[in-house]
């Protein structure tokens, strides 16, 4: 199984820099490694987690926070259903073990990005992933972010049940 945690994700894309620091004093000698990202322009979830109706429906409910110093106008959330071995599940109804939702801003530099959208019937589904985050810019660009984000969270887990 392939690896995609976020830190990895963002590292492949090659926006780390790393630099070792050297510093003397007498007879003592320290080195350590620094490693420098830049922010992806989708900021960490601080809301995420899905829900299942009584039909298997999984409602995907997410927030992050635009930080790019761009105006987004439209973002497409990419995700996949994985059952509880850490495989890809299907959807009953595509038969796809991913799904795209897609939003339509504006959505301004530091404000929120949301998802709450029934994204599928996965009876299978132990966690969804975030796999990738299309942004489409004011300005006509277009930027694919891996973002590589997980939760096995349901409401009933958010409210103690």
């Amino acid at each position: 199984q392939q690896h995609r945690c976020g830190h990895c994700l963002r590292n492949r894309r090659g926006r780390a820099g790393t630099a070792t620091i050297t510093a003397k004093c007498g007879s003592f000698t320290a080195t350590a490694t620094v490693t420098v990202t830049k922010p992806l322009p989708v900021g960490d979830a601080y809301a995420f987690w899905y829900d299942r109706n009584s039909v298997n429906g999984i409602t995907l409910s997410w927030c992050g926070k635009n930080n790019s110093n761009k105006t987004v106008n439209y973002y497409t959330v990419n995700v996949t259903f994985v059952d509880p071995v850490g495989n890809p599940t299907a959807d009953e109804i595509t038969h796809k073990s991913t799904a795209s939702v897609r939003y339509v801003g504006p959505v301004a530099p530091g404000k929120e990005m949301s998802v709450y959208k029934l994204i599928g019937y996965v009876p299978g589904c132990k966690t969804v992933r975030i796999d990738t985050i299309t942004l489409e810019y004011s300005d006509g660009t277009k930027e694919v972010v891996p973002y590589g984000q997980s939760t096995s969270k349901t409401w009933d887990d958010i409210l103690g049940r």
